[in-house]
């Protein structure tokens, strides 16, 4: 709660120096993340002469990536662990 109330007051004292709207700072993260992230992939679909997806596809599939990595590590870590506990020698038989 404490980190929530000092983000906010931090924006607003931004805010009150720069007269800085919200609404401006969200469309330049949006055109920030569209130069930088969607142009070079648009760029390397269009080298590999494939059609171009649509715009919510492209953020789709970025989104799929840190999930389906969180995903595989947590399986992994939970295959190690079974896979451990398979092959301990119980103690005192």
């Amino acid at each position: 709660m404490g980190l929530l109330a000092a983000s906010v007051s931090g924006f607003n004292l931004l805010r009150n120096l720069f007269a800085i709207q919200l609404s401006e700072l969200l469309a330049a993260i949006a055109a920030n993340y569209e130069r930088f992230v969607h142009l070079p992939l648009r760029s390397l679909i269009s080298w590999m002469h494939l059609p171009q997806p649509p715009t919510w596809a492209v953020d789709v599939a970025l989104l799929w990536i840190p999930i389906g990595g969180v995903v595989l590590r947590s399986a992994w870590v939970l295959r190690s662990a079974a896979h451990q506990a398979a092959h301990e020698i119980p103690i005192g038989i």
